[in-house]
């Protein structure tokens, strides 16, 4: 409480404090429960409750009445609002600067300590609001977690997959190339593919997909296979086209039950004017193509029309 009394001159509004010398384990707990409902659309006051409450189930049987240490202390000056702001409102930078000083009013090293599982905490929750198709939230999240960890490329990465399911591209590219500078394979792959779709620099593409062949796991296959296809593809586009298929050949030999392999091969063999050996690759990428892959989607179609061509041929 001192704490506070001595940050008043600063003219803060509302602030959270402890009323005595709180565990670390209890102030992380506290932080993680307040932020997690303030990212929900909660108001300051209803998020402290909430944690509060998940305290006092939590905790009081080893901390007793650590439910009561957190509480609001508000600047005598500030009168807060009586309505409900917009949820896309309630993080506003302002929110976000009073919540990081209530982190370190919280103390340095409690700060540090929570700081990197409670991004990741939210960068996880991310995943619920998508399935409810709050996007909205989506994004609110894992800004919020970048708050927390402006270097997290895992955090960065999933914005830019959000901002390219919107077809906001340049939103995505920016998080692509930050990820990719923090040595992110999969971020390498999307910049490959989008080099290729939007922007049709293939040497490019090649190049981005080299470098994060370079850097992926042996064991990460699924990223490895992306980043096989997308070199592929770009050495087609290049006119490099038996580089192309034995680079294709390797995807479709690390996972089989991917359709993008199959559905290049057989639009390579068919510009070499080998139809007849393309007819089992269109049959392959007609029969495993996801419609939900904008990728996919696109070849399911060439697939449906190459097939039925040949089925009325003499």
């Amino acid at each position: 409480m001192g704490l506070a009394e001595k940050l008043d001159d600063l003219n803060i509004p509302q602030m959270i404090v402890m009323r005595e010398l709180v565990p670390d384990l209890v102030a992380q707990a506290f932080l993680k429960y307040f932020l997690l409902a303030m990212t929900k659309g909660e108001s300051l006051y209803c998020a402290v409750r909430e944690a509060r409450q998940r305290l006092q189930d939590e905790f009081e049987d080893k901390f007793p009445c650590a439910s009561w240490l957190p509480v609001i202390y508000q600047h005598p000056a500030y009168f807060p609002e009586l309505f409900q702001y917009p949820l896309q409102k309630q993080f506003s930078f302002s929110k976000q600067a009073k919540v990081a000083l209530l982190l370190l009013t919280l103390g340095g090293f409690s700060w540090f300590m929570v700081r990197p599982p409670l991004a990741k905490t939210l960068h996880n929750q991310w995943w619920d609001f998508y399935q409810s198709g709050q996007l909205s939230l989506v994004q609110m999240t894992l800004k919020f977690a970048l708050i927390l960890e402006p270097n997290n490329r895992a955090t960065r990465y999933t914005l830019g997959k959000l901002c390219e399911s919107v077809q906001d591209l340049d939103c995505a590219r920016k998080h692509f190339q930050f990820a990719a500078q923090e040595g992110l394979p999969a971020a390498y792959s999307d910049l490959a593919r989008l080099m290729i779709v939007k922007d049709y620099d293939y040497n490019q593409s090649a190049h981005l997909s080299q470098l994060g062949l370079k850097w992926v796991d042996d064991e990460d296959q699924q990223v490895r296979y992306s980043l096989l296809k997308n070199l592929g593809w770009a050495r087609w586009k290049q006119g490099r086209d038996s580089e192309a298929l034995n680079i294709l050949e390797t995807a479709k030999e690390l996972n089989p039950q991917r359709a993008a392999a199959y559905c290049l091969i057989a639009q390579v063999k068919d510009e070499r004017g080998d139809r007849l050996g393309a007819l089992p690759f269109w049959k392959s990428c007609l029969n495993l193509a996801q419609p939900e892959s904008p990728d996919d989607d696109s070849w399911i179609g060439l697939a449906q029309k190459r097939l039925s061509t040949t089925q009325i041929s003499p």
